[in-house]
């Protein structure tokens, strides 16, 4: 009974103690036009930069014919791989723009969502997700 405890507390210790997956790159990132990010998870870079971002969706509280669209064109660039993809949000399907893409870095597929477009002091700006797949 004893030696069942112990085995037991051993393999609660190791499945507690497993490490996060250190290529996931999941999240919302910030990409200002023009400007590489590097998102580095052990040594093994990745460099987004967003390029033509455009936002020609219907502004808040006016009454529009269509409701618009925002889009990005997005390079992923990683230890042996480059994409680039053209991101959508808003009235993609009507202009046959995906949605989503989905990208593979450092051997990992993500899927890739542009959730948002800004404008702010000068600087556009699009909020890019990366999607664990």
């Amino acid at each position: 009974m004893k030696n069942s405890i112990v085995i037991l507390l051993i393999a609660f210790f190791f499945v507690g103690c497993e490490k996060e997956n250190p290529y996931n790159l999941s999240g919302t990132y910030q990409l200002t036009q023009d400007v590489a990010l590097t998102l580095s998870k052990d040594k093994l870079p990745v460099t987004l930069v967003a390029t033509n971002i455009n936002d020609s969706r219907c502004p808040a509280n006016v009454q529009c014919v269509w409701e618009g669209l925002a889009t990005a064109d997005v390079t992923f660039k990683g230890s042996e791989e480059e994409k680039a993809i053209k991101t959508c949000t808003g009235g993609c399907k009507a202009m046959n723009i995906p949605e989503s893409e989905t990208v593979i870095l450092n051997g990992v597929s993500y899927e890739v969502k542009l959730k948002d477009v800004t404008n702010s002091e000068n600087k556009i700006v699009a909020f890019v997700t990366l999607e664990k797949k």
